[in-house]
């Protein structure tokens, strides 16, 4: 009996917190990929963002591009108006990003 409750009482603190999230995703912002490309680059050539990461401060986004094998960075400082920030190109495919402090 007391595994019951106490898993209840549980389940109460916990799903408490989500009660105060926000309702749903409130977009802010877009950002076109295919202008943080490098000069010489095909805008048309397929490109995606798909894994992203940001800095602790928030003010930095890195996402790789597969298509385009790189890593790509977004200047977020101005939330509402994102700048790119970058190009890296890498070998092969990225699968991952990881921000550390300004560098991805």
């Amino acid at each position: 009996m007391r595994k019951p409750l106490a898993f209840a009482a549980l389940a109460t603190v916990l799903l408490g917190g989500t009660a105060l999230a926000e309702p749903m995703f409130n977009r802010i912002a877009t950002f076109s990929v295919p202008s943080n490309l490098p000069a010489g680059r095909d805008p048309k050539q397929k490109t995606v963002a798909e894994i992203i990461a940001a800095n602790e401060a928030g003010t930095l986004l890195a996402y790789t591009d597969a298509e385009q094998k790189g890593i790509g960075l977004i200047d977020i400082a101005a939330a509402s108006a994102p700048k790119p920030a970058g190009f890296v190109s890498v070998e092969g495919e990225p699968t991952s990003v990881v921000v550390l402090g300004d560098r991805a």
